[in-house]
């Protein structure tokens, strides 16, 4: 996968698949200035644009969305550019490839996706700094009616092109700029306290959370601080690259939950595991508690500090030190789960 991340990076879709035009899956049509932008980059090349109006893609959604795009599609002369958050740039993972005969895609989820299916080319670009999804090789979909998770994934779903602008980020508010780094910053503890770390993960992932520390309060003070947007896409990248190695692990699993019963937004219902799963990680696995220190500095050693961090900007969190059966239940439980068994560390109540 070639990445590019730079302020103006989205320039360069004039200069990608020439012989092609682009099919582009943006996150609304109401923001005038990018569609003009876009549209002078790609001029007779551009084929039209599709919204993606989610804020979660369900299978349901991205099902529909598929095989209308499919009906008037010509693979050999088309390539996608998504333009987005998480579900814009996980819908258009999806779409690349075309629907195959007889089978629903919920029958496609939660194994590999089948080597051989030539998928369209496709250019990812970043609206957020948090999801990692441009750098990843899967597509998350939801079920909320049955109340599941599930993955669209492989080595082919990955993107072939992405492009990292921090600039397309400037218009975010403080909500959604504070969810999408908690999100990255997800990521990189998440690859902290994994099994499947290595030391090019660890790097990575204390890279990204030094950044993001860093950055997300001046972003928060001055949302058009450029400088701040920068730190907060180069650590959502970094974080996205420890991850897509690692996978998630702990946090996410109790996550899924909150997403499904209280539809928060992911960064928020993950961000408020994460004092938990961090102090039983510290407390346990010596591997991450030294990565974590040199992570979160010496402003955060405690649970109770990232805690406070994390409140100070308006999420609520779970207490680490809790001692209620029922919170203590649902985390034996998410342990089990398939990310649950990457965490490193072992459980420790109160």
């Amino acid at each position: 996968m070639q990445i590019i991340i730079d302020s103006g990076a989205i320039s360069e879709i004039k200069d990608l698949y020439l012989d092609r035009r682009a099919l582009v899956l943006i996150y609304s049509l109401d923001n005038q200035p990018l569609l003009e932008k876009v549209s002078g980059l790609l001029g007779a090349r551009l084929l039209r644009f599709v919204a993606i109006n989610e804020s979660l893609p369900s299978i349901e959604y991205v099902s529909a969305m598929r095989n209308q795009i499919w009906k008037s599609l010509n693979p050999d002369k088309t390539f996608i550019l998504a333009i987005g958050g998480g579900t814009v740039l996980d819908t258009a993972k999806v779409v690349r490839f075309s629907p195959p005969i007889g089978i629903e895609l919920d029958e496609e989820l939660d194994e590999p996706v089948k080597s051989g299916r030539n998928p369209i080319p496709l250019v990812l670009c970043p609206t957020t700094s948090g999801t990692g999804s441009e750098v990843s090789n899967t597509a998350t979909l939801w079920n909320f009616s049955g109340g599941s998770k599930h993955s669209f994934f492989g080595p082919d779903v990955v993107g072939d092109i992405a492009l990292i602008d921090p600039e397309l980020t400037m218009t975010l508010g403080p909500i959604e700029t504070r969810n999408a780094a908690i999100d990255a910053l997800s990521h990189a503890l998440e690859s902290i306290w994994n099994k499947n770390r290595n030391d090019e993960t660890l790097r990575l992932a204390i890279e990204a959370a030094r950044l993001i520390i860093n950055a997300l309060p001046i972003v928060l003070t001055d949302l058009k601080s450029l400088k701040g947007r920068e730190k907060l896409s180069i650590g959502s990248l970094r974080a996205g690259q420890a991850m897509s190695v690692t996978q998630t692990s702990l946090a996410h699993a109790l996550s899924y939950e909150d997403t499904l019963s209280l539809r928060l937004p992911h960064g928020e219902a993950v961000g408020r595991w994460l004092p938990v799963v961090y102090h039983n990680a510290l407390s346990s696995d010596r591997t991450a508690a030294r990565a974590l220190s040199k992570a979160l500095g010496s402003s955060i050693t405690s649970a109770k500090e990232l805690a406070l961090w994390l409140e100070s900007m308006g999420l609520r969190t779970v207490n680490p030190y809790q001692s209620d059966p029922t919170i203590q239940n649902r985390i034996t439980q998410a342990l089990s789960s398939t990310r649950g068994q990457t965490f490193s560390g072992e459980l420790h109540f109160g």
